[in-house]
């Protein structure tokens, strides 16, 4: 942690305390009375795509091509920002309601969400899984992650340190079965692809008739670009002033992408956060 760790404790506990109702849950996002199936998935359906037939992820964005607003935008939503959460949601809907609304539709009950693995606090991904099951109305199901005890922070470490951190720290509990379901998956970032990788083996291991992805961003290089210069670019770009909006958003939520922002801020950053929070 860069600047004094007391400091930034001390920031970190202020902020869970203004965490009160407001942050705990997303307010319903009205995306339907009923599924909103675009031509394009209807005519795929009546083509005959199966519900489960994907040969690759799909990614709405890639970030060699994103421009600097949706590079703001993005960074947003990784920090907690409800407004960005929902955009995203939209756009990943309205991707699944293309290619399979028809077959979830017809039978919801074949059909079972799993987000990117979480450790608390809760990521982006989470809340926005939240809004999915709700608008898709299938059930979700959870990958579930142990705390990695290594020596440094995973969005830190190398691309072969992060495959095998996925690893060794994924795993399902079968609590709710996924047999003979088909999984979609969603997450934010595509750039190691361990964590997309385990978790497909993980489903398709416990009797998953197919997985289908949804990936918000795609990083085509993250040697040169690595994943947490994107989820800090609201900050490069605007300040430490834009946390402090994110943190007082009535809405917004705290998230797990948030807090490592936090943690690697400047002292004079974390005490300028604490005195404006406080006041």
């Amino acid at each position: 942690i860069v600047g004094n760790r007391h400091a930034c404790s001390l920031l970190i506990v202020i902020v869970f305390l203004f965490a009160g109702p407001g942050y705990s849950a997303i307010g319903p996002l009205k995306l339907r009375p009923a599924l909103q199936f675009s031509e394009t998935g209807r005519k795929a359906t009546k083509e005959g795509i199966k519900g489960g037939e994907q040969n690759s992820p799909v990614c709405l964005h890639e970030v060699e091509s994103m421009s600097r607003e949706e590079k703001i935008r993005y960074s947003r939503f990784k920090l907690g920002d409800n407004n960005a959460i929902e955009d995203f949601a939209r756009q990943i809907f309205a991707r699944i309601s293309e290619e399979v609304g028809v077959q979830i539709s017809t039978n919801p009950e074949d059909w079972v969400l799993v987000g990117g693995p979480f450790l608390e606090p809760k990521n982006c991904i989470y809340y926005l899984c939240d809004i999915l099951v709700n608008e898709l109305g299938i059930t979700r199901v959870t990958i579930n992650r142990k705390r990695y005890k290594g020596p440094a922070l995973y969005s830190q470490s190398s691309l072969d340190v992060k495959r095998k951190i996925s690893q060794e720290t994924l795993y399902f509990d079968g609590s709710v079965s996924v047999k003979g379901k088909n999984v979609i998956f969603v997450d934010d970032c595509l750039a190691s692809g361990g964590i997309y990788g385990r978790s497909r083996g993980l489903l398709l291991e416990n009797g998953a008739k197919s997985v289908r992805a949804y990936i918000i961003t795609r990083i085509n290089n993250p040697v040169v670009y690595p994943e947490i210069d994107l989820d800090r670019t609201v900050v490069t770009e605007g300040g430490v002033e834009e946390i402090l909006n994110i943190l007082k958003g009535s809405r917004n939520v705290i998230t797990s992408r948030l807090i490592t922002v936090l943690s690697m801020l400047a002292e004079k950053d974390i005490v300028y956060l604490v005195n404006k929070l406080n006041k």
